[in-house]
């Protein structure tokens, strides 16, 4: 949902419009060390799985 959120923010925007996106959240490890983004709705059960992103995605 996340994701889905700040692609939207990004979608249909002109050349030459100046966007800020700040983001805040908390992160969760899971069993391998690896680390995740986490929101109120996160389910850790589901870390590692194709619909999670490791913050590591968000470095470019």
């Amino acid at each position: 949902m996340v994701s889905e959120m700040v692609e939207e923010f990004f979608t249909d925007r002109a050349p030459d419009d100046v966007l800020l996106l700040h983001f805040s959240c908390h992160g969760v490890k899971d069993d391998n060390g690896e680390l995740y983004f986490a929101t109120p709705t996160t389910k850790l059960n589901r870390l590692g799985r194709p619909r999670s992103r490791p913050s590591s995605s968000a470095a470019g």
